[in-house]
Protein backbone atom coordinates (compact mmCIF):
# COMPACT_ATOMS: atom_id res chain seq x y z
CA UNK A 1 0.00 0.00 0.00
CA UNK A 2 1.33 3.43 -0.97
CA UNK A 3 1.90 6.03 1.72
CA UNK A 4 -0.19 9.25 1.52
CA UNK A 5 2.84 11.27 0.36
CA UNK A 6 3.40 8.94 -2.62
CA UNK A 7 -0.27 9.11 -3.51
CA UNK A 8 -0.18 12.92 -3.49
CA UNK A 9 2.94 13.05 -5.66
CA UNK A 10 1.40 10.62 -8.15
CA UNK A 11 -1.76 12.71 -8.45
CA UNK A 12 0.27 15.86 -9.02
CA UNK A 13 2.21 14.14 -11.79
CA UNK A 14 -1.02 13.26 -13.56
CA UNK A 15 -2.04 16.91 -13.49
CA UNK A 16 1.30 18.32 -14.68
CA UNK A 17 2.00 15.90 -17.54
CA UNK A 18 0.17 17.27 -20.56
CA UNK A 19 2.34 15.81 -23.32
CA UNK A 20 5.04 13.14 -23.24
CA UNK A 21 7.70 12.58 -25.90
CA UNK A 22 9.04 9.02 -26.06
CA UNK A 23 11.91 7.86 -28.26
CA UNK A 24 13.34 4.39 -28.70
CA UNK A 25 14.76 1.89 -31.14
CA UNK A 26 11.89 -0.09 -32.60
CA UNK A 27 8.12 -0.24 -32.63
CA UNK A 28 6.91 -3.67 -31.60
CA UNK A 29 3.36 -4.94 -31.72
CA UNK A 30 1.74 -7.23 -29.14
CA UNK A 31 4.28 -6.46 -26.44
CA UNK A 32 2.95 -6.06 -22.92
CA UNK A 33 4.72 -2.75 -22.29
CA UNK A 34 2.43 -1.15 -24.88
CA UNK A 35 -0.81 -2.66 -23.57
CA UNK A 36 -1.89 0.56 -21.87
CA UNK A 37 -0.71 2.95 -24.59
CA UNK A 38 -3.21 2.65 -27.39
CA UNK A 39 -3.39 6.37 -28.12
CA UNK A 40 0.25 7.09 -28.95
CA UNK A 41 0.81 9.24 -32.05
CA UNK A 42 3.93 8.25 -34.03
CA UNK A 43 5.68 11.44 -35.20
CA UNK A 44 8.57 9.75 -37.03
CA UNK A 45 7.48 10.58 -40.58
CA UNK A 46 5.83 13.95 -39.96
CA UNK A 47 7.63 16.32 -42.35
CA UNK A 48 7.05 19.36 -40.10
CA UNK A 49 9.18 17.67 -37.42
CA UNK A 50 11.95 16.45 -39.73
CA UNK A 51 14.66 18.42 -37.95
CA UNK A 52 13.46 18.11 -34.36
CA UNK A 53 15.91 15.39 -33.26
CA UNK A 54 19.08 16.36 -35.09
CA UNK A 55 21.32 19.31 -35.95
CA UNK A 56 20.65 21.38 -39.05
CA UNK A 57 23.41 22.83 -41.21
CA UNK A 58 22.83 26.26 -39.71
CA UNK A 59 22.96 24.92 -36.15
CA UNK A 60 26.24 23.10 -36.76
CA UNK A 61 27.97 26.09 -38.35
CA UNK A 62 26.73 28.63 -35.80
CA UNK A 63 27.08 26.61 -32.57
CA UNK A 64 30.39 24.89 -33.36
CA UNK A 65 32.16 27.66 -35.30
CA UNK A 66 35.27 27.70 -33.09
CA UNK A 67 35.66 23.93 -33.25
CA UNK A 68 35.20 23.90 -37.01
CA UNK A 69 37.86 26.58 -37.38
CA UNK A 70 40.26 24.47 -35.31
CA UNK A 71 39.41 21.42 -37.41
CA UNK A 72 40.06 23.35 -40.61
CA UNK A 73 43.45 24.50 -39.32
CA UNK A 74 44.47 21.06 -38.08
CA UNK A 75 43.80 19.31 -41.40
CA UNK A 76 44.78 22.23 -43.63
CA UNK A 77 41.49 22.50 -45.48
CA UNK A 78 41.85 25.25 -48.11
CA UNK A 79 38.48 26.78 -47.21
CA UNK A 80 35.52 26.54 -44.86
CA UNK A 81 33.49 25.12 -47.74
CA UNK A 82 36.00 22.31 -48.26
CA UNK A 83 35.87 21.50 -44.54
CA UNK A 84 32.07 21.39 -44.46
CA UNK A 85 32.02 19.14 -47.52
CA UNK A 86 34.06 16.58 -45.55
CA UNK A 87 31.92 17.00 -42.41
CA UNK A 88 28.74 16.48 -44.45
CA UNK A 89 30.19 13.39 -46.11
CA UNK A 90 30.97 11.84 -42.74
CA UNK A 91 28.09 12.88 -40.50
CA UNK A 92 25.19 14.52 -42.36
CA UNK A 93 22.34 12.88 -44.27
CA UNK A 94 19.54 11.81 -41.92
CA UNK A 95 16.12 12.61 -43.31
CA UNK A 96 12.50 11.65 -42.77
CA UNK A 97 11.10 13.31 -45.89
CA UNK A 98 13.89 12.86 -48.44
CA UNK A 99 14.50 16.60 -48.64
CA UNK A 100 15.77 18.14 -45.40
CA UNK A 101 18.93 16.58 -44.02
CA UNK A 102 20.28 16.74 -40.48
CA UNK A 103 23.46 15.78 -38.67
CA UNK A 104 23.87 13.13 -36.03
CA UNK A 105 24.38 15.17 -32.80
CA UNK A 106 26.36 12.39 -31.11
CA UNK A 107 28.96 12.29 -33.87
CA UNK A 108 29.22 16.06 -34.28
CA UNK A 109 29.87 16.56 -30.57
CA UNK A 110 32.58 13.90 -30.60
CA UNK A 111 34.12 15.32 -33.79
CA UNK A 112 34.41 18.73 -32.15
CA UNK A 113 35.66 17.30 -28.87
CA UNK A 114 38.34 15.09 -30.47
CA UNK A 115 39.05 17.08 -33.67
CA UNK A 116 39.32 13.76 -35.50
CA UNK A 117 37.28 12.28 -38.34
CA UNK A 118 36.40 8.91 -36.86
CA UNK A 119 33.56 6.43 -36.66
CA UNK A 120 31.98 7.56 -33.40
CA UNK A 121 28.42 6.44 -34.04
CA UNK A 122 28.98 2.67 -34.04
CA UNK A 123 30.80 2.90 -30.72
CA UNK A 124 27.65 4.32 -29.14
CA UNK A 125 26.13 0.84 -29.38
CA UNK A 126 24.30 -1.36 -31.89
CA UNK A 127 20.96 -2.89 -30.84
CA UNK A 128 21.23 -6.59 -30.10
CA UNK A 129 17.82 -7.02 -31.71
CA UNK A 130 19.27 -6.00 -35.09
CA UNK A 131 22.26 -8.34 -34.85
CA UNK A 132 20.09 -11.26 -33.72
CA UNK A 133 17.64 -10.70 -36.58
CA UNK A 134 20.34 -10.70 -39.27
CA UNK A 135 22.09 -13.75 -37.75
CA UNK A 136 18.78 -15.63 -37.52
CA UNK A 137 17.88 -14.87 -41.14
CA UNK A 138 21.36 -15.91 -42.28
CA UNK A 139 21.17 -19.23 -40.43
CA UNK A 140 17.79 -19.91 -42.03
CA UNK A 141 19.40 -19.11 -45.41
CA UNK A 142 16.72 -16.52 -46.07
CA UNK A 143 17.04 -15.67 -49.77
CA UNK A 144 15.53 -12.23 -49.15
CA UNK A 145 18.39 -11.30 -46.81
CA UNK A 146 20.83 -8.93 -48.48
CA UNK A 147 24.46 -9.76 -47.75
CA UNK A 148 26.38 -7.05 -49.63
CA UNK A 149 26.59 -3.41 -48.44
CA UNK A 150 25.65 -2.10 -51.89
CA UNK A 151 22.38 -4.07 -51.78
CA UNK A 152 21.09 -1.69 -49.10
CA UNK A 153 21.47 1.34 -51.36
CA UNK A 154 18.35 2.72 -53.08
CA UNK A 155 16.08 0.17 -51.40
CA UNK A 156 12.42 0.73 -52.35
CA UNK A 157 9.90 0.11 -49.55
CA UNK A 158 6.27 0.79 -48.75
CA UNK A 159 5.22 2.73 -45.66
CA UNK A 160 4.16 -0.52 -44.00
CA UNK A 161 7.83 -1.36 -43.43
CA UNK A 162 7.91 1.37 -40.77
CA UNK A 163 4.88 0.05 -38.90
CA UNK A 164 5.02 -1.84 -35.62
CA UNK A 165 5.66 -5.54 -36.07
CA UNK A 166 5.83 -8.72 -34.06
CA UNK A 167 9.26 -9.91 -32.90
CA UNK A 168 9.05 -12.99 -35.10
CA UNK A 169 8.14 -11.01 -38.21
CA UNK A 170 10.47 -8.03 -38.27
CA UNK A 171 11.69 -6.51 -41.53
CA UNK A 172 15.47 -6.12 -41.75
CA UNK A 173 15.10 -2.92 -43.77
CA UNK A 174 12.52 -1.54 -41.36
CA UNK A 175 14.72 -2.27 -38.35
CA UNK A 176 17.76 -0.77 -40.11
CA UNK A 177 15.74 2.39 -40.62
CA UNK A 178 14.55 2.49 -37.02
CA UNK A 179 18.08 1.95 -35.67
CA UNK A 180 19.63 4.64 -37.89
CA UNK A 181 21.51 2.54 -40.43
CA UNK A 182 19.22 3.58 -43.27
CA UNK A 183 17.41 6.84 -43.88
CA UNK A 184 14.85 8.17 -46.35
CA UNK A 185 16.38 9.83 -49.41
CA UNK A 186 13.28 10.01 -51.63
CA UNK A 187 9.50 9.94 -51.27
CA UNK A 188 7.27 9.22 -54.24
CA UNK A 189 3.50 8.83 -54.49
CA UNK A 190 1.86 6.13 -56.58
CA UNK A 191 -1.94 6.40 -56.62
CA UNK A 192 -1.74 8.61 -53.51
CA UNK A 193 0.29 5.94 -51.69
CA UNK A 194 3.78 6.87 -50.47
CA UNK A 195 6.77 4.86 -51.63
CA UNK A 196 10.14 5.40 -49.97
CA UNK A 197 13.75 5.03 -51.10
CA UNK A 198 16.21 4.13 -48.32
CA UNK A 199 19.96 4.66 -48.29
CA UNK A 200 22.85 4.95 -45.86
CA UNK A 201 22.79 8.49 -44.46
CA UNK A 202 26.55 9.05 -44.58
CA UNK A 203 30.03 7.56 -44.76
CA UNK A 204 30.21 6.87 -41.02
CA UNK A 205 27.08 4.72 -40.98
CA UNK A 206 27.88 2.89 -44.23
CA UNK A 207 31.31 2.03 -42.85
CA UNK A 208 29.79 0.84 -39.57
CA UNK A 209 27.34 -1.44 -41.32
CA UNK A 210 29.80 -2.92 -43.81
CA UNK A 211 32.68 -3.43 -41.38
CA UNK A 212 30.95 -4.39 -38.14
CA UNK A 213 27.62 -5.99 -39.03
CA UNK A 214 27.56 -7.65 -42.46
Amino acid sequence: MLCPKVNICFCLALVVLEKVFITGVSKLAKVSVFSGMNNVDDLSLMSDLNDVVGLTQKEVESNFADYLAALQERFNFPSHEALMKAVKHWYNGYSWNGEQQIYNPYSIVHLCNRLEFKNYWYKSGTPTLLIDLIVRRARLKDKALKTEPTEYENVKVAETVFDAAELDNLSVEGLLFQTGYLTITKVEYVNLTARYTLNYPNHEVRWSFAAHIL
